[in-house]
Parts: structure tokens; sequence; C-alpha cells
């Protein structure tokens, strides 16, 4: 069976993400998701355009389900407050430094990635660490049912 790589598959869709200063306030980057919904998750990048981290929607929730049990508008508006408050990189569970590919890693090794990390995108990088895009589950998913109708013809 031929090895995919990730350049074969992560245009697929066209962009999932954006990209923003590490050091960007979360109310902003909670509002990029909210008016973009075709956004999937939002990179981070140093001054020199590297990725340095990510945050997605789920990250967010997070804000909610950790929460002990508290009236609802109690748990708004600590939301609310801690947007106001923190920076968006600050709400990262792990270090997301190691959490990116090239274009000539497999999709295997991107799918393994995206098992540790819990992440349904993933940013593809250069050398330098310079972001090229981003590969998401549903080009994976696509690209295996195309992979599994050629294989069936």
């Amino acid at each position: 069976m031929k090895t995919i790589t990730v350049k074969e598959v992560y245009k697929l869709l066209g962009k999932s993400s954006t990209s923003v200063a590490e050091d960007a306030a979360l109310d902003y980057v909670v509002a990029l998701l909210g008016h973009e919904p075709g956004f999937q998750g939002i990179f981070f990048v140093d001054s020199a355009k590297r990725y340095t981290g990510m945050i997605t929607r789920f990250d967010l929730l997070r804000l909610f389900c950790l929460n002990d049990i508290k009236p609802q508008e109690e748990i708004l508006h600590q939301f609310f407050s801690t947007t106001h408050r923190k920076k968006a990189k600050e709400l990262q569970s792990q270090d997301m430094h190691s959490f990116s590919v090239h274009e000539i890693d497999t999709l295997q090794s991107a799918l393994d990635l995206m098992c540790k990390f819990e992440k349904d995108i993933i940013p593809v990088v250069d050398d330098r660490g310079a972001i090229l895009g981003d590969l998401s589950l549903s080009e994976v998913l696509l690209r295996t049912l195309e992979g599994d109708a050629n294989s069936q013809t």
C-alpha cells in the first residue's frame, strides 16, 4: 500500500484555521472563532511567524466544563471575565510546540499526533516552523474515502 504524505492531503478542503500573534487577547480569539464558524482552530505565531501553539473551540468549552456546579449566570460571568483578562495562549492544556507536521510527513504520523493531543486539526509547517497551512481530520477522512473507492474499482 502506498504511503500517503501530508502534502497530498492538507489542501483538499481549504483553510480551517487562521494565525494570530501568540500574545493575542483571549477575547479577540473568541471573537474570531465566533464570527468564523468554518475555523476549527487558531494557531499562535511568534514575531518571526513561527508556530508556537493553538486553541480550539473545545479548549474554550473546557472553561465551562471544568467549573464546579454553579448557577449558569455565575459560570457565564466567570467565562466573560476570564476572556477579558487572559491571553489566549494561557488556555493551552499542553505544550503545543511539538504539535505540527511537515509536508513530507506521513498521514499516519499526523493522525498519531492528532490522537495524542486530542485535536482534529494540525498545523503544517516548513523547516523554520512557519505555518504553510493546516490538516484537518475532515481532509484525512475524505482522502481515506477516496483511497477506499479507488481500491474497490
